[in-house]
């Protein structure tokens, strides 16, 4: 006899985002939030050529950075945790 499992087999997905960032785009400051589990962890800020303009750590889940420094363009947020960058565009 051939039996059915309603087991699923499969990975489970995170669905909860490892960073929120806002107001994106944004003029002046950008607001960070972290997933908690990432802490602390190391960040860089990249231009479009791939120069680091900002960099350090983020200590806690929720953080400001300060953008007033930097010419208007867009930018990639990188995380040494995540495999991925999340793009910022300052007008």
């Amino acid at each position: 006899t051939i039996g059915k499992t309603s087991n699923p087999v499969g990975i489970a997905e995170n669905k909860k985002a490892v960073v929120n960032l806002y107001p994106n785009p944004t003029s002046d400051q950008l607001n960070i939030e972290l997933n908690p589990s990432l802490l602390p962890v190391q960040y860089k800020l990249r231009n479009l050529v791939g120069e680091e303009v900002k960099g350090g750590y983020f200590h806690e889940v929720s953080t400001v950075m300060p953008l007033h420094d930097l010419a208007r363009g867009m930018y990639f947020l990188e995380l040494e945790s995540e495999s991925s960058a999340t793009k910022v565009i300052k007008h």
